[in-house]
């Protein structure tokens, strides 16, 4: 008898396993990367993957994020010969401070003003080194400054294996600045952010900017 009920009990535990049904599996989240316009005649911003983690801002006005352009340098009266460098750069009014900022120099030009045509030929495309751009021309720095408010910076690094290229340019006159004249620049770039002060790294892989350039 004890036997039977033994069979009976794994017979029914055969007969449910067969008619249990699969559980459908529970799908993951995945993050949609953010979308927006980063060709040259699209939205100012820039995206980045910073140490594997998505990092996106952009230029709107309707989302509290500012476009930035301006000049700093040594001018002089000619004929002796001025410098100059741009920046052009992507300010949050929300944390009113700064999140991005490019900058491109050492222009040496005859004053009172940069011409046109000078200012092409800084952000002319083509790869660019990266480093203290108050050394030459073809020299770029970039400056990243996080949520929190630490700002991380290519200056400080060696970026060894780091690249900047300038990919397109678009220029046109609206008014705006010495001769009114502008320069849209889309780059591409990978390099490594360092904070000056503790020396921490992070590394910037697949990085796009779109940032617009003026003389002041």
């Amino acid at each position: 008898m004890h036997r039977s009920l033994q069979l009976f009990g794994a017979f029914m535990l055969v007969l449910l396993s067969a008619c249990r049904k699969e559980e459908p599996a529970v799908p993951v989240a995945v993050p949609a990367p953010s979308q927006f316009d980063l060709s040259i005649t699209g939205e100012p911003g820039v995206r980045m993957l910073l140490g594997g983690q998505e990092v996106s801002i952009r230029g709107s006005i309707d989302e509290g994020m500012f476009t930035q352009f301006g000049t700093d340098g040594t001018p002089v009266d000619p004929p002796a010969l001025s410098t100059k460098r741009f920046w052009a750069s992507l300010y949050d009014g929300g944390l009113a401070m700064e999140r991005f900022r490019m900058t491109v120099g050492n222009l040496v030009y005859e004053g009172p003003q940069v011409i046109p045509d000078l200012l092409d030929s800084v952000l002319a495309t083509g790869p660019r080194i990266f480093g203290d751009a108050s050394i030459g021309d073809q020299v770029v720095q970039l400056e990243y400054t996080d949520a929190s408010g630490v700002v991380w910076s290519s200056v400080c690094d060696p970026q060894a294996g780091g690249a900047f290229t300038i990919v397109e340019v678009n220029s046109g006159y609206d008014g705006i600045g010495n001769f009114g004249y502008y320069v849209d620049v889309k780059a591409t770039f990978s390099a490594s952010f360092r904070n000056c002060l503790t020396d921490a790294t992070r590394s910037a892989t697949g990085g796009v900017l779109v940032l617009r350039f003026r003389d002041l």
